[in-house]
């Protein structure tokens, strides 16, 4: 495998925040005790979807979100089949499949407004601006978060996740201000909301921010507050970002004894959460700073780890 693949980078990157952002898969709304077995059928499908989806088994959410279309489809469920759009849209997202997502949401776009039902317009529009982020339309992007929060609050909707993907967005165009007083308005909604999920994501953007303009103190108190939410929410790959940000300030600082402490436990938590690519870009992180320490032994120990998880992971491969 090629070396680059184990490169890590000295802070999270603005693009790592905006995977947690606007993640979930939704779910549709309740219907009439008096719905019909192919409803019924549908709403079962999605709920496995769901599941399947908070479990990391992306195979299987595409499968059943896949089937709930199907179903929606065949009764003309407009509504839903928005929904099992966005949802599949999301898991592509997920697996890396850009064009796949985009595809989705165009169509989810499309019917919401050939329908003229706006109920997920907004989210297929947050969701599509995250797409076109992560593939580098900054400019796009931008534009349809707009359009999703301004959708919203038409319907008297807030959305403080589509809040925290604008913030992103914001920071990444060079927008500092802009950027921390929408991810400000962001948190104040989250918390008034008692949205702990895009709490911690307010507070791991915002640290982020705050470690660009090199306000390393305040950087260090909002991964701490990211990271508290994300231990009680149990979210694993969460908790690593949280891990390794706080241990990229503390090795810009010179602390590097605190700094290996969290790359050590941010390893731990990656590899016991099946991401042994993330894992890896740990260790190398790890084995550079024991190594300005000048503890040859820790060196040795975790570049013998390092190289087995590699050796793995290539086989695994084959």
């Amino acid at each position: 495998m090629h070396k680059g693949h184990y490169r890590h980078k000295a802070f999270v990157s603005l693009i790592a925040i905006a995977l947690f952002i606007l993640a979930g898969c939704v779910g549709n709304g309740p219907r009439a005790v008096d719905e019909s077995y192919l409803h019924v059928r549908a709403e079962e499908a999605r709920a496995r979807g769901i599941e399947a989806f908070s479990k990391g088994d992306f195979s299987s959410a595409l499968h059943n979100f896949g089937s709930a279309l199907k179903i929606d489809r065949a009764v003309d469920d407009r509504d839903a089949e928005v929904v099992d759009l966005i949802n599949i849209a999301r898991v592509s997202i997920y697996i890396g499949d850009m064009p796949g997502a985009e595809s989705y949401l165009d169509t989810a776009i499309k019917v919401s407004l050939d329908a003229n039902n706006v109920k997920s317009l907004g989210e297929a529009y947050a969701t599509l601006a995250k797409v076109e982020y992560l593939t580098g339309r900054h400019s796009l992007a931008l534009t349809h978060v707009e359009e999703s929060i301004e959708v919203d609050k038409k319907h008297g909707i807030q959305s403080g996740a589509a809040l925290n993907l604008m913030g992103v967005i914001l920071a990444e165009a060079g927008k500092v201000k802009e950027a921390h007083h929408v991810l400000l308005r962001a948190l104040q909604l989250n918390t008034d909301n008692s949205n702990s999920l895009e709490r911690a994501n307010s507070f791991r953007s915002l640290g982020h921010l705050n470690d660009l303009m090199k306000k390393h103190d305040r950087a260090m108190e909002q991964y701490k507050m990211a990271y508290e939410l994300d231990t009680e929410a149990g979210n694993s790959e969460k908790i690593a970002v949280d891990l390794s940000s706080m241990a990229a300030i503390h090795r810009k600082l010179g602390h590097l004894t605190k700094a290996a402490y969290l790359l050590e436990r941010s390893y731990i938590v990656n590899l016991n959460g099946g991401r042994p690519l993330k894992a890896i870009d740990d260790l190398t992180l790890l084995i550079e700073t024991y190594s300005r320490l000048e503890m040859p032994d820790k060196v040795h120990y975790f570049a013998r780890i390092k190289d087995s998880l590699v050796t793995a992971y290539e086989n695994g491969m084959e």
